[in-house]
């Protein structure tokens, strides 16, 4: 007996059922993205959204599933995750731009799902949108909007990016979709499971069979007591140093007047914790706002400090030069060892580019690595952490503890906290991220989170962790992004094999 393959749906316009899939896909969307509320939400909106592009005529599923990207979207950003807001006509842009990326696989399957049956057609979307995904990586928002940022609570599926990065769980949470909808247009028939959902199935309890042992067996490190001081909200906010770089030295003294409470805080904090045992104390990127001219006094201090409470110390430096242009200023973190001798002086890379990228220059693009008795140790910025290339620079060295100050604002910070969170797991090293204005965290190399504060919810915001001091090794920290590379080239031959099949017909 032949077993049937999966067929193109009957498309008619008026589909009652094909339109009910795109309401629930589309309401859905806002939730597959940036928010952890719903996590399921990044598996089944594509799950309808594919229904409908695959029963509707070419001339209506194309700009509808494109809409419905745009208004998702939209859904999520609303008008008030940007900070500052962006206009309306610039969030407008943005919405549609992306909205028509979003919508690229959807047009690839469709498209496809004319030339293709059975397993291929299955493989298509995923294989799309895994391609797409890791292009995007390339923009100037690194993995930013990855629906496998969804998935942060589900520490056995998480630890699939270990061994495939981002591109494996993408590729998984798509290929549901597909497996589903070749699954329905079997009306669900035992054969069209068991050719369809069967394999996506076994996978799956695969990847968290492997998840799980992996987190049972994990072995226990000796760890480090760290403390991670992010800024008084009271005594801090982001000055304007376009403004100050510029202005007189009469606005200039001002400036300098208005820091010194929230650096005696952060000092006087240095030593509470130091006393009370951390090892390490990392302050948040730019805790620390100076002018130039008082850039070696406070420098000198931490210096100081270190020595005196036998620590290691990262200061987080945001120093205004006094200039009319550009470069404005420089954003570096510093550590210090317990003998006060500078074991790395870090210039930001990667500047956020409708941010910080208008006031400092990028620094060089090497993550500064130092072995000390208390493990290996390397240190970024913020921003510099969503550039999968340049992180895994640590996995490959093995680094153990992984330094991430940072600065986010209301809206971003659970989900550029979450981006973080892959790092540590995609590379084996634990994760110090002490943020101003966002959500601090330490996690174990597993994403175990050992420590976390809000900063807009405490007026002391810091963590205290004991962080392992080993990290693990990876597969994907030694291998990289070949599971891309392979998601590329399987979508090169579909779409070889989709052409061939037309001139045949022709």
């Amino acid at each position: 007996m032949t077993p049937s393959i999966a067929k193109p749906a009957v498309r008619t316009p008026w589909n009652a059922q094909s339109w009910l899939s795109l309401l629930l896909g589309t309401a859905l969307l806002p939730f597959a993205t940036l928010y952890t509320i719903i996590p399921v939400a990044a598996w089944l909106a594509p799950v309808f959204l594919l229904r409908f592009s695959r029963t509707q005529p070419l001339a209506v599923a194309l700009p509808v599933v494109v809409l419905a990207q745009v208004l998702g979207t939209f859904g999520t950003l609303r008008t008030d995750y940007f900070d500052p807001p962006m206009s309306p006509a610039m969030l407008a842009g943005f919405c549609l731009g992306y909205g028509l990326l979003l919508a690229l696989p959807y047009i690839a399957d469709r498209l496809l799902a004319q030339r293709l049956f059975g397993r291929g057609l299955v493989l298509a979307f995923p294989l799309a949108l895994t391609t797409l995904h890791w292009l995007l990586s390339f923009s100037p928002f690194p993995t930013w909007g990855s629906p496998a940022y969804t998935q942060v609570g589900n520490l056995p599926l998480v630890q699939l990016v270990s061994l495939t990065g981002l591109w494996g769980l993408v590729f998984l949470m798509a290929w549901l979709a597909s497996a589903v909808n070749a699954a329905w247009e079997e009306r669900f028939s035992a054969d069209g499971l068991r050719r369809y959902a069967l394999p996506f199935v076994l996978v799956l309890v695969a990847v968290l069979l492997y998840g799980g042992a992996r987190l049972a067996f994990a072995p226990t490190p000796q760890t480090v007591r760290v403390a991670g001081l992010a800024p008084n909200p009271q005594l801090w906010s982001y000055p304007p140093v376009q403004q100050i770089a510029a202005a007189s030295q009469l606005e200039r003294d001002a400036f300098r007047q208005k820091v010194q409470p929230g650096l005696q805080d952060l000092f006087t904090r240095t030593e509470l914790e130091a006393r009370a045992g951390a090892k390490l104390v990392v302050w948040a990127e730019t805790a620390a706002w100076v002018v130039q001219e008082d850039e070696a006094v406070v420098l000198e201090r931490a210096r100081r400090v270190a020595q005196q409470e036998g620590i290691y110390l990262q200061v987080g430096m945001g120093v205004i030069n006094r200039t009319p242009s550009h470069p404005y200023a420089t954003n570096y973190s510093l550590l210090f060892d317990p003998q006060g001798r500078v074991l790395w002086n870090y210039h930001k890379a990667y500047p956020v580019p409708i941010g910080d990228a208008a006031e400092i220059e990028p620094g060089e693009r090497a993550v500064p690595i130092v072995d000390t008795p208390l493990g290996r140790w390397a240190g970024i910025i913020c921003f510099d952490g969503n550039t999968l290339s340049f992180v895994r620079q640590a996995g490959q060295a093995r680094v153990d503890v992984m330094l991430i100050p940072a600065d986010d604002w209301r809206q971003n910070r659970f989900d550029h906290a979450h981006s973080h969170f892959f790092r540590a797991v995609e590379n084996g090293f634990s994760l110090v991220r002490p943020t101003a204005k966002g959500y601090s965290v330490a996690t174990d190399a597993y994403g175990r989170m050992l420590a976390s504060t809000d900063y807009f919810a405490t007026s002391q915001p810091t963590i205290i962790a004991n962080v392992p001091t080993k990290g693990v090794s990876t597969l994907y920290a030694q291998i990289g992004d070949v599971l891309a590379y392979l998601a590329v080239a399987g979508l090169a031959v579909l779409l070889g094999l989709a052409v061939y099949r037309e001139r045949g017909r022709a």
